[in-house]
């Protein structure tokens, strides 16, 4: 019986861990919808940075940590002449990871001003469709910053 109780537990425990790795299925909180000429304005965000789920236990081989659901989601539309930077201003360290409309990973921890990520895409395969974006914390120290979005017009 105990063999199978702990294969029971240790399948409980793989999918609870599973569960806490980013997944862009589970959609951010709040889902915008912009063009590449609206956000020539640059939006900002209130977020919380930081959560308890480390990167590094799902596989991936960047430090931070981020909660499972994306923390914003965003619908892009005619972004095609449009670079978007994506950046985070907080008062701890923080981590930057998006999950761009053709799917592909891009993560950042420091950009060019310290401790403060920017992850900067170009082309309308990366851009137009859904964004995921989680705004994570380095060390899993959490604080409150703000996620800013801005395109070059």
């Amino acid at each position: 019986m105990k063999p199978l109780f702990l294969a029971a537990t240790l399948t409980l425990a793989a999918a609870a861990a599973a569960q806490a790795c980013p997944d862009y299925r589970m959609g951010g909180d709040v889902d915008y919808g912009y063009t590449g000429d609206i956000l020539t304005r640059a939006r900002e965000y209130s977020v919380q940075v930081g959560t308890d789920y480390a990167l590094t236990s799902c596989g991936i081989q960047y430090p931070g940590y981020v909660s499972a659901a994306p923390t914003m989601s965003f619908r892009l539309a005619r972004m095609d002449h449009y670079p978007l930077e994506i950046r985070v201003e907080a008062p701890c360290d923080s981590v930057l990871l998006v999950n761009a409309a053709d799917g592909s990973w891009h993560y950042n921890d420091d950009g060019p001003y310290g401790h403060n990520p920017e992850i900067n895409l170009r082309g309308s395969a990366l851009l137009n469709g859904r964004v995921d974006i989680w705004v994570g914390s380095y060390d899993g120290q959490t604080c409150y910053g703000d996620l800013i979005l801005e395109t070059d017009g």
